[in-house]
């Protein structure tokens, strides 16, 4: 997905390739606040991820363009005795573009396997904000399930880091906004801004509890 500022003012969905089972909606402009914010939100046709199944998904974001991008429910993860699941990120943020990737909960059922991998290329003067939740499908299966995820920052001048090495440089700053780690699953929240916008944004990212 490739979104661009339109000469409208609004944010566009200008370029789209997607293979089955994704669907990707057709944006919508339903934030009153914000009526330039295409909000578009990727669905899966094929019912849960199974094992074998090899997810890619390539999300950029051109100068100025902005963008909020979820699912339509939450997805879940299939027992599977054999192989695994993955999901393999790219998201691409250019100068001045703002982001917003919220999806809903990941579930993972007994003797899933899962394996997720996200990177993120952020503009100095750009702005993302990051999170993921997984879940357990039952206290029972805790002791029962693999998944392994890793998430990596970097911006566009600067050295890959992963996120555990938060680094705070002359022109932005990334920031760990909450973590949780538990018996039914582990949340995670990430802002990455430019240091002129961090102390704006900050308080509206603590409005969001995890």
């Amino acid at each position: 997905m490739t979104f661009e500022p339109a000469p409208s003012g609004r944010t566009v969905l200008c370029h789209l390739h997607r293979q089955v089972p994704l669907v990707v909606q057709q944006e919508l402009y339903f934030d009153s606040e914000w009526r330039e914010l295409p909000c578009v939100y990727i669905l899966s046709s094929g019912g849960p991820n199974l094992g074998g199944d090899r997810f890619r998904q390539r999300i950029e974001l051109r100068r100025g363009a902005v963008a909020h991008i979820s699912t339509g429910a939450a997805t879940k993860v299939a027992e599977m005795p054999r192989d695994y699941s993955s999901v393999d990120t790219l998201l691409t943020l250019s100068d001045n573009a703002y982001l917003e990737w919220l999806p809903e909960p990941t579930i993972l059922c007994r003797h899933a396997r899962l394996h997720t991998t996200t990177r993120m290329v952020v503009a100095p003067s750009a702005t993302l904000f990051y999170s993921e939740i997984f879940k357990c499908f039952g206290l029972i299966y805790l002791n029962t399930m693999i998944y392994c995820t890793n998430l990596y920052c970097r911006r566009s001048y600067n050295s890959f880091s992963s996120y555990r090495f938060i680094r705070l440089s002359k022109h932005c700053r990334y920031l760990v906004l909450g973590f949780k780690q538990c018996l039914e699953g582990s949340n995670r929240i990430i802002g990455c801004t430019h240091k002129n916008y961090f102390h704006t944004i900050l308080p509206y990212f603590f409005t969001l509890s995890i």
